[in-house]
């Protein structure tokens, strides 16, 4: 925090912390989100999935995700589509192993295609009715964005990385809470055809507010203002 000439942080609410901690400025630039409009849909037959009847989860299958809470929440909640839990270790082989085990042992439909990638995320990410994000921790949840980049109602714990990404557009439930993450899972899929419509009419707003040449452009910017202007602190580069 001392040694650069400038610090760049991805979220606001970590850029606060920081400076507060640090006493040093700390310039927030958002990450950006990377959409493609090639779907491959030979993947939802390939696991048996139908449109708009199963929910998502895809990133890294390790504790910090909260993949625990989400699997346990749905073999209680006895909900009649299936649960796809899109990802796979990463340097996380025994947890994985105890997700997988969780989830054949309550009968729940819950499947775990690995890694996916490309045009076959940007289709399940599409027709999902659903997508969860059930992390202790995040630092900017990219995933969070593409999700709603591609229209797809998003329920997320109420950490703050995850509270700043969403705003307006989704819902949260309290960190580390089956109960509650199992509650809001019942509302949400009862009350889908209308989050669906949300989260169709926001996805233009999140594509705009986190592009990634707009970003670019703030770090630019930035880069420039420190070229010609270290005589007077870097500070004065808003």
């Amino acid at each position: 925090m001392h040694a650069p000439h400038a610090t760049i942080c991805v979220s606001k609410t970590l850029a606060r912390e920081l400076s507060q901690r640090h006493g040093r400025p700390v310039h927030f630039i958002p990450n950006g989100v990377s959409l493609i409009d090639e779907r491959d849909d030979s993947i939802l037959d390939e696991f048996n999935l139908e449109p708009q009847r199963y929910v998502l989860f895809a990133a890294r299958l390790v504790p910090e995700k909260g993949c625990h809470y989400l699997i346990e929440a749905w073999r209680r909640g006895g909900f009649d589509m299936p649960l796809v839990m899109a990802g796979d270790s990463s340097f996380s082989d025994e947890y994985v192993a105890r997700l997988k085990a969780a989830a054949a042992s309550g009968g729940a439909h819950i499947v775990f295609p690995g890694y996916v990638y490309g045009a076959r995320l940007a289709s399940l990410f599409a027709n999902a009715a659903l997508f969860v994000l059930p992390s202790d921790l995040e630092g900017m949840p990219i995933v969070l964005l593409e999700a709603l980049g591609y229209g797809t109602p998003v329920l997320a714990s109420d950490i703050p990385p995850n509270r700043e990404v969403l705003g307006s557009f989704g819902r949260t439930f309290k960190a580390g809470s089956v109960e509650d993450l199992g509650r809001s899972l019942v509302e949400c899929l009862g009350d889908i055809e209308r989050l669906s419509v949300q989260a169709q009419r926001d996805q233009d707003a999140v594509r705009r507010d986190y592009d990634w040449d707009a970003g670019a452009r703030r770090t630019i910017e930035l880069y420039s203002c420190l070229d010609g202007g270290l005589a007077e602190g870097p500070e004065n580069c808003g």
